[in-house]
Order: C-alpha cells, then sequence, then structure tokens
C-alpha cells in the first residue's frame, strides 16, 4: 500500500509512520514547550486550564492535551474517551 503526498507516492511503512510521530512531537514541543506549559499549570490538568496555556501559546487545547498525554501527565484512556465523545457528538 502506499500514501499520497502532493502528488508523490511513499511506501506506507512504520519507518515514514515514526518519521511523522518524530516530526510531530518536535513541532509540538517547539510550539508549546512542556515545562513552560506545565510550569502554568501548576499540576493542575483541568481542561480549563489547558485552554489557558492554549491561548498563551495561540495553539489548539487539542496539542495541549496531546502533549500532556504523550509525556504520562494525564491518562490517555481518558483523552481518547473525550476523542471519542466529540466524534460521536459531530
Amino acid at each position: 500500500m502506499a500514501e499520497s503526498q502532493e502528488g508523490r507516492l511513499f511506501p506506507a511503512t512504520k519507518t515514514y509512520t515514526y518519521r511523522q510521530k518524530v516530526q510531530r512531537a518536535f513541532a509540538t514541543e517547539f510550539l508549546c514547550p512542556l515545562k513552560a506549559a506545565s510550569g502554568i499549570m501548576d499540576g493542575d490538568f483541568s481542561s480549563e486550564s489547558q485552554e489557558e496555556v492554549a491561548n498563551y501559546f495561540n495553539v489548539s487545547p487539542l496539542l495541549v492535551e496531546t502533549l500532556l498525554v504523550n509525556n504520562g501527565l494525564i491518562d490517555r484512556d481518558q483523552f481518547i474517551d473525550e476523542i471519542e465523545v466529540e466524534e460521536t457528538a459531530a
């Protein structure tokens, strides 16, 4: 199977997927550094606190939530449940 990107075909391999994950993680950390975000939150990882950080860094609240999940600060299962609820409501 191949994936298309701007008319070019790339093999759908784990290497390509891994590279995309690394690139997204780098971009996330660049746009919203974990140390600064967690400093602003001061242990409060509620959705309101995430929204405050998102506004501060001018990024999506989903980016902040993903940053917290990927660094083990909030539960991944809770994150997935919230995404499924949002998709069902749409």
